[in-house]
């Protein structure tokens, strides 16, 4: 797969690579230069945010943090949701 950088240094990674990789929107990745090749790397969260096949959310793998505030967290999955669903049936 090929892919450039543009004039602010920013890569596009194709979908299948994405998707092969596991990352997703806002995924931290730790990157490293050696040889003239770069290697990016998932930061694997403490625990992660799973849909089960019924759409119910649950926390797995670990504690939540310490400062974890459930109803803002939870407030910001649904405003993200419906800026999704506004943008893909509106185009916005």
């Amino acid at each position: 797969m090929k892919t450039k950088v543009d004039k602010f240094g920013r890569v596009v990674i194709p979908k299948a690579a994405r998707r092969e990789a596991g990352l997703s929107p806002g995924q931290e990745l730790t990157v490293e230069a050696a040889d003239g090749q770069l290697k990016l790397t998932r930061i694997e969260p403490q625990g992660r945010l799973v849909q089960k096949p019924n759409g119910m959310l649950v926390w797995d793998g670990g504690q939540l943090p310490e400062d974890f505030d459930v109803v803002e967290f939870i407030n910001q999955q649904r405003e993200e949701r419906t800026q999704e669903i506004i943008r893909r049936s509106f185009g916005k």
